[in-house]
């Protein structure tokens, strides 16, 4: 008897460490925001269900932080919100723990009641959400010592898992791929004209699925988001005659901004401002009828471009025909890769000289430690010179970049995270 007693008074004490270390674990990991719900990055619910999954977030981060004595900044949770119902900075500040994470100011409602003992600065909350349906993002602030919760875009996911019919065709921005806060990512936008949005859909996703299987962009596809921006409450229009003869014999095709007017072309100045309803660094605008090539001395058929040289820029022309999908590659080393055309297109040598993937040295010293590559002549310039021949640069048939190219825009696409 007295050994199963002791038997027993040792399983006691077993239980009592093993629940003191679980109540220990708990409260360390609640207070350093372990148990944080970001997970789950989809809210979806009315004003009271959205306010409350919000406010959880924002009391994890601000715990992870230390109640505000971190001095560096971070992204705690970004999520993609579908509200039923409008909620607000008030909506959200009702459901806060006061005493922890205080906020006596909102821009819109009275908050005086949500102070703190605690911090002399109760203000301890920046809101800037206006939409109902958006990706928010939820951080800190290591110089103002604050939450600052922010809409990065609007949000709405196309039915049916992408088959192309979107029942939120009226928005102004469609997300195809969302990695993370666009501060940090290459937003990449595309836009169609004279298309409608279920059309516009199927072409935009091949054009994304394109891009992301061609390195260096496959391997580093987490690091870009990709968005559609919905131009279908805009008068159909095309690019009219973008290419004409300059005053040396060359063919000249200017790709600048947009702007839509009442004759049905596309002029100057204004695909900026409709992609910017979606963050955006590049711009990749597809026309859907042929471009007027009557003047142009030679015939491209299919899917064919155009680009802004390094100012994030492009065109596509006649883009329901069948797509070959190097073109999107092509045009986007121009216009984000600041990488020359690598066949012949100039008489005359472009003012700004050779980019990084021409030489107008016979030696070609750029690359000559490069290993695959050579020194051809004829590189946008007759007398540049190229380091490959099987460059999707020089040749949209081409399967890949070659090592010159590569390795530039892996180097630019190194600066995001």
């Amino acid at each position: 008897m007295k050994g199963a007693l002791e038997t027993l008074t040792d399983y006691m004490y077993l239980i009592i460490a093993i629940v003191i270390g679980g109540l220990m674990f708990y409260f360390i990991a609640q207070t350093s925001g372990f148990f944080s719900n970001s997970h789950d990055t989809t809210v979806y619910g009315d004003s009271s269900q959205v306010s409350k999954r919000l406010a959880t977030e924002i009391e994890a981060c601000w715990n992870k932080h230390r109640g505000g004595l971190d001095s560096l900044s971070d992204v705690c949770s970004e999520l993609q919100v579908n509200a039923t119902q409008p909620f607000s900075e008030w909506t959200v500040t009702k459901a806060l723990d006061c005493k922890k994470m205080p906020n006596n100011k909102c821009s819109i409602g009275n908050c005086s009641f949500c102070v703190s003992p605690h911090y002399d600065d109760s203000d301890r909350l920046g809101w800037s959400v206006k939409s109902q349906n958006a990706v928010v993002s939820i951080s800190y602030s290591g110089s103002e010592r604050r939450i600052m919760v922010g809409e990065i875009s609007g949000y709405s996911p196309p039915a049916n898992n992408g088959s192309g019919n979107t029942s939120k065709a009226n928005d102004s921005c469609i997300i195809l791929d969302y990695n993370g806060n666009p501060v940090a990512k290459l937003d990449i936008v595309l836009v169609g004209l004279g298309i409608n949005a279920s059309s516009f859909y199927p072409i935009a996703k091949s054009q994304r699925d394109a891009l992301l299987s061609f390195e260096p962009f496959k391997s580093n596809s987490k690091k870009i988001n990709i968005y559609i921006a919905n131009v279908s409450s805009l008068p159909n229009c095309h690019y009219c005659r973008p290419c004409r003869f300059n005053e040396t014999g060359e063919v000249q095709c200017d790709i600048t901004d947009y702007v839509w007017n009442r004759s049905g072309c596309c002029t100057t100045s204004s695909a900026w401002d409709v992609a910017r309803a979606c963050p955006a660094d590049v711009v990749i605008v597809s026309e859907a009828e042929p471009i007027d090539d009557s003047i142009l001395p030679w015939d491209f058929g299919g899917v064919w471009g155009r680009s802004n040289f390094c100012k994030n820029l492009s065109v596509l022309f006649n883009v329901t025909a069948p797509f070959n999908k190097n073109v999107i590659l092509h045009e986007i080393g121009n216009s984000f890769g600041c990488l020359n055309y690598e066949y012949i297109n100039t008489v005359a040598e472009p003012s700004q000289g050779p980019s990084y993937n021409c030489d107008n040295s016979s030696t070609c010293q750029k690359w000559s430690a490069v290993p695959g590559t050579n020194c051809l002549l004829g590189c946008s310039y007759d007398r540049w010179y190229r380091p490959a021949d099987d460059c999707v640069m020089n040749a949209v048939n081409s399967t890949h970049y070659c090592p010159v190219c590569r390795s530039h825009l892996e180097e630019l696409l190194s600066k995001y995270n």
